[in-house]
Parts: C-alpha cells; structure tokens; sequence
C-alpha cells in the first residue's frame, strides 16, 4: 500500500516517528526586469536542508518560453544518517563525489533550465 510505501521511505530517511515533518519552507522569486530575475529557496525538515540561490534569465516567444540559470547554488545539508547514507549509496552506484564544504553538498548550476550544467557532476557515468 502507499502507506506502507511512505512508511518505508521515511524510515530510509532517518525519520523515526514515521512523521515527514517540513518545519520551513521559503520560496522568493524576484523579477528584476523583463529578463532577468533572482531566486532564493529554502527547505527545512528534520532530516535535510536545502537551499537554492542564484540568478534566472528568461525569455518568452510564441512557444514556451526560455529559462537560463545563472550563478545558481544549490546547497544540501543531509541531517539524518538515513539521508547521508542515501546519497553515499548514490555516489558508489554513479562512481562520482558530490562537491563538498564540510558535510554540505554545494552544487553549482548554470546553463537551460531543461538541461542545465551541474559543475562537479559527470552525467556520462550516471547510472
């Protein structure tokens, strides 16, 4: 059952009581002029922290419109050792090592939003 399913995620997660708890979610998208914008993200949960600054550049046409992504950083602080014991498992499967300060995972992103560069990141070896 998908309760089950959850279940077995947040225990995977670290998450002992069975309770996916976000204590704080924050989303500021400020739109400087007709293309271009800031972003600044963040999200709180007892067994992770993520945050996402940077900059957007964004043009419309008669189709959908273009989203560049500029000076982005994407910052995952993993809590729990379920969540750190995740991401290991995720580098050993992909032979890769996510850029680190410390225990955070600092990830620098540009390029189209639809297929952007991770800096640190091969997406040839990704399995």
């Amino acid at each position: 059952s998908s309760d089950e399913d959850i279940a077995h995620i947040a225990q995977q997660l670290g998450v002992r009581n069975g309770l996916l708890k976000v204590r704080q979610f924050d989303l500021k998208l400020a739109l400087k002029d007709d293309r271009y914008g800031e972003i600044h993200a963040g999200f709180i949960a007892p067994f992770l922290k993520i945050n996402l600054d940077g900059e957007f550049s964004y043009s419309q046409n008669v189709t959908a419109p273009k989203i560049n992504l500029q000076n982005m950083v994407l910052k995952i602080n993993p809590i729990s050792y379920g969540v750190r014991d995740f991401i290991l498992d995720w580098e050993k499967e992909n032979n890769q090592s996510l850029p680190r300060q410390g225990a955070t995972i600092i990830l620098k992103i540009d390029g189209p939003m639809d297929d952007p560069t991770i800096h640190g990141l091969d997406r040839m070896r990704l399995n």
